[in-house]
C-alpha cells in the first residue's frame, strides 16, 4: 500500500494551537489538556483525540450539552487519565 500524507504536519498542528481570542480553542478543536483535543455538538455528542497515542473517544448522545456533560466528562477522565 502506498501511503501519502495529504495535509502537511505543520498545517495539522495549527488546528490544535490556541487562537488569540481563546486560550482553549484552536481551529475547530477544543484544547482539553494537551495532547487531548476534541469537539462537541449541540446534542452532547463529543469526540476526543489523544494526539500522542492516537487513541480516540467518541460519545454519542441525544441528551443536550448540559445534560450530557457529566457523562462526557466522566468518559474523558476514564479514557485519558
Amino acid at each position: 500500500m502506498n501511503e501519502q500524507q495529504l495535509v502537511p504536519v505543520e498545517i495539522l498542528e495549527k488546528l490544535y494551537e490556541a487562537q488569540p481570542a481563546s486560550s482553549q480553542y484552536g481551529f475547530g478543536f477544543n484544547i482539553r489538556r494537551y495532547p487531548i483535543v476534541g469537539h462537541g455538538g449541540a446534542t452532547g455528542t463529543s469526540a476526543n483525540i489523544d494526539l500522542q497515542s492516537g487513541r480516540i473517544l467518541i460519545v454519542l448522545t441525544q441528551a443536550g450539552v448540559a445534560s450530557a456533560r457529566p457523562l462526557t466528562a466522566g468518559a474523558l477522565r476514564l479514557s485519558f487519565p
